[in-house]
């Protein structure tokens, strides 16, 4: 995988790795494909449903960027489900 961060970062967006398969040829039928990886940004528009604009975007999160967030609530969960309701209701 390439480093995109690096490169969207300076221009101020993050780009998420693409994997795109291009066929080539070999003398090894089992050998005949190669994965090529690419830095695509994704810029999802998010709709107010009241006036019908769209008010707000965000960049598609890569997949480390879902790892680390997964990782963190997993951590954080059993801290959580000790809370009692009340305190669950007062966040």
């Amino acid at each position: 995988m390439p480093n995109c961060s690096a490169n969207a970062l300076q221009i101020g967006l993050i780009a998420r790795p693409a994997l795109f398969i291009r066929r080539r040829r070999s003398y090894y039928p089992s050998r005949d494909t190669r994965k090529e990886a690419i830095c695509v940004t994704t810029i999802n528009k998010v709709r107010n449903p009241y006036t019908g604009e769209y008010d707000h975007e965000f960049l598609e999160p890569n997949g480390s960027q879902i790892k680390a967030v997964a990782q963190r609530l997993r951590k954080h969960q059993t801290t959580w489900a000790a809370k009692s309701l009340a305190e669950r209701v007062a966040v």
